[in-house]
């Protein structure tokens, strides 16, 4: 028996899976995606020893009571591509519309705090690079109270951004003087990797969320949420819904950070552009969330 018949994957299954990847992950995997799942699925077939789809459906259906399982499948199926400063007019974005006016808040007399959200963080470059944009852009960061959250579903990943060890050649577009300030050299037999510095690596805490989960185990009042390149795999009633809830998590003045090629128009009554692929929170939404920022 030859791989590709081993490892079969029927329509009939591939629903069922499709079905299970949706109620789970709110990831709407496309008609044309039948081969990619079966895939990324055949390494946990093989794990656990299982010759059908099926069998392995049902594994996780009925002999997975703690969703261990359940979450390696999710981490298979979910797609992470990522790098430092990916979409780099984000990055003078968040200088221009959130840390000068921070800055200008705390030259006024305001507490000098800033809380940033890289939500579908990957294995971490986002979140380093919001990181690293702050250090390098705010004088005396130790008067500042800084904290930056990364979360994925995908534990995995999740981990990688956690160390925050690299391999050199995905810092080779970073300028010299930010690898300086930013960056450890590895040694050894990690000649070949780079780390965050402390001062950067700090800012960051790393998490495991799933975004369709109820509720949400934090509050917000964000700065800034990127949320980017994740909405591509949502339908449009998992995209309202998510968009809903991060507004909720905004500042008044808060920016959300969309992929480039996440067209978010539609969803004019709750965000509104105004930038590339930037958004504020509409009007509504803003009175909403001043009304709820203050004292009772």
């Amino acid at each position: 028996m030859d791989q590709a018949s081993e490892f079969s994957l029927s329509n009939e299954e591939f629903q069922l899976f499709r079905t299970l990847v949706y109620e789970k992950s709110g990831v709407a995997l496309k008609e044309e995606k039948l081969q990619l799942l079966r895939g990324r699925l055949m390494k946990r077939l093989r794990h656990h020893g299982y010759a059908t789809f099926i069998q392995y459906y049902e594994h996780l259906k009925q002999s997975d009571p703690s969703g261990a399982e359940l979450q390696e499948m999710i981490n298979a199926v979910t797609t992470h591509k990522t790098s430092f400063f990916r979409e780099p007019h984000h990055f003078h974005c968040l200088v221009e519309k959130v840390l000068e006016p921070a800055r200008q808040r705390a030259a006024e007399g305001r507490r000098p705090s800033l809380r940033l959200w890289s939500a579908g963080c990957s294995t971490g470059e986002e979140a380093y690079s919001i990181a690293i944009t702050i250090v390098m852009n705010l004088e005396r960061l130790a008067t500042w109270d800084v904290k930056i959250l990364a979360t994925d579903i995908d534990t995995a990943v999740v981990e990688k951004g956690r160390a925050g060890i690299y391999p050199r050649e995905s810092v080779n577009e970073i300028p010299d003087n930010v690898l300086k300030e930013c960056f450890l050299s590895g040694r050894g037999k990690q000649a070949d990797a780079v780390g965050l510095k402390p001062a950067v690596k700090n800012l960051v805490t790393f998490a495991r969320l799933n975004l369709m989960e109820e509720p949400w185990p934090f509050r917000g009042h964000f700065d800034a949420i990127f949320c980017r390149n994740v909405m591509i795999y949502f339908d449009r009633n998992s995209q309202r819904h998510v968009i809903e809830r991060f507004a909720k998590q905004l500042k008044p003045e808060g920016l959300f950070f969309a992929g480039h090629s996440e067209n978010l128009f539609w969803l004019g009554n709750i965000l509104q552009p105004i930038g590339q692929t930037v958004y504020q929170l509409a009007p509504a939404e803003a009175d909403d969330a001043t009304s709820a920022a203050q004292p009772q």
